[in-house]
């Protein structure tokens, strides 16, 4: 009977009710996904100096951690992070009726009133996220190396914690972090390009574990994609896997991201696609995987390079060393060392002519705005320096670029593409 009772609608007086109750709510499949039950809207703030926080000795299970975090600061466990129980299964997201207390009473969340299943990846997608509950979830995420992804999809993130983030995942286990789709800053940011915080998740010098970041969706502007440059081309981050799918980037973040490619030894997967992207930036990633001139300011930007590079290959070598004492635990896989960038020729003048790069595998370039003079630009490039670009590269994404001729297409099917599988 109650197996039935889930695959029947919700009633016109179920929905009044809802609404009556909740204003805060979603429509997915017509079914009703309640998101107020749990308020994300909290101005209290984390005192996480707390003597009870900073004393707790965490049991290395996130869940149980987590759980814990959330009555030392007087957090409420999120429905995502902490499923219920206790909801009925003709609606699962619907909070069942607040229990009477004794005056005086508190209530005190406990682990018979959530699924404690153990997990190796976090997710909490559609549904914002308070402080207090993000704080309990990256203290309980630096107990247990075993939780290798986390999924921050349509979380309604604000500056501030997008911040927070870059500053409290470190130490932790993850592997992959995606923040995507988050296009509804809170209402004091609305008139304000924020997406430079993106960047932060990519500071090499802080040190932060995951190898695949996922930044679809944001709203990235060219402000956001600059600084995203920045952080690329200064002290390397263990970021290999690098997803910009669907921002607001155009050529001006793009190019600034090509050129940054040139002192970067880790990347190895790029997706600009679904972004403003044309023939100029098709151009400058040309450049950059195989021939480019360095200025005299070039060539110290070039030098500083160098110097941080050495300094986080020593870091990495570090840190693989605690990763590998913590897969023994049930960690994820340790990060890969940068390597050295490649070499450049010195001019007399003190300019120089730098070789290409030597990691990035894959490069999806599909649905923007870039035509024939790019891919031909490109195609010339690859075939000049083919021995060289053909070692690394091997995959370049251009579908949905519909200003792209079937004849310059043509060019990237000899047998002297072999090597490089190009997608139109």
């Amino acid at each position: 009977m109650q197996e039935n009772m889930s695959r029947c609608p919700l009633s016109e007086d179920k929905i009044k009710l809802i609404e009556a109750m909740h204003t805060e709510w979603i429509t997915d499949k017509k079914t009703y996904v309640e998101q107020a039950a749990w308020r994300s809207d909290s101005k209290l703030g984390v005192d996480l100096d707390d003597e009870e926080v900073t004393g707790y000795a965490a049991k290395g299970v996130f869940k149980e951690d987590y759980l814990e975090y959330c009555k030392l600061l007087n957090a409420t466990p999120h429905p995502a992070v902490l499923p219920s129980l206790q909801a009925p299964s003709s609606f699962p997201d619907f909070p069942p009726p607040e229990p009477e207390y004794e005056e005086g009473e508190e209530p005190e969340p406990n682990d018979d009133q959530y699924d404690m299943k153990e997990v190796t990846a976090v997710q909490v997608k559609g549904w914002s996220i308070d402080e207090g509950s993000l704080s309990a979830l990256t203290l309980a995420l630096k107990a247990d190396a075993s939780i290798t992804s986390l999924s921050l999809s349509d979380a309604g993130l604000s500056q501030s914690q997008v911040l927070s983030l870059a500053d409290d995942l470190v130490g932790t286990g993850l592997q992959s972090l995606t923040v995507e789709w988050n296009n509804s800053p809170v209402p004091e940011e609305q008139d304000d390009d924020i997406s430079d915080c993106y960047a932060a998740l990519l500071d090499g010098k802080k040190g932060l574990p995951f190898q695949t970041l996922c930044l679809r969706g944001n709203k990235i502007t060219d402000k956001g994609a600059s600084a995203i440059a920045n952080a690329l081309g200064s002290t390397p981050s263990a970021v290999s896997f690098l997803n910009l799918y669907n921002n607001n980037i155009s050529d001006t973040g793009a190019c600034a991201i090509a050129v940054a490619l040139r002192v970067n030894s880790v990347l190895g997967t790029l997706s600009l696609a679904n972004n403003f992207v044309t023939s100029d930036s098709a151009i400058a990633f040309s450049k950059s995987l195989t021939r480019y001139e360095l200025s005299v300011a070039d060539m110290a930007d070039r030098k500083k390079a160098e110097e941080e590079l050495a300094e986080a290959i020593k870091a990495a070598e570090e840190a693989a060393k605690k990763a590998k004492k913590a897969k023994k635990k049930g960690g994820g896989d340790p990060p890969a060392i940068p390597g050295d960038l490649p070499p450049v020729d010195v001019q007399p003048d003190g300019t120089g002519i730098g070789y290409g790069n030597k990691t990035l595998s894959c490069l999806n370039l599909s649905a923007n705005k870039i035509d024939d003079v790019g891919v031909q630009a490109m195609a010339d490039a690859f075939l000049q320096y083919m021995d060289e670009v053909g070692q690394t590269l091997d995959t370049v994404l251009l579908q949905r670029n519909p200003a792209i001729s079937e004849e310059v297409a043509a060019l990237f099917r000899g047998e002297a593409f072999e090597n490089i599988n190009v997608e139109f």
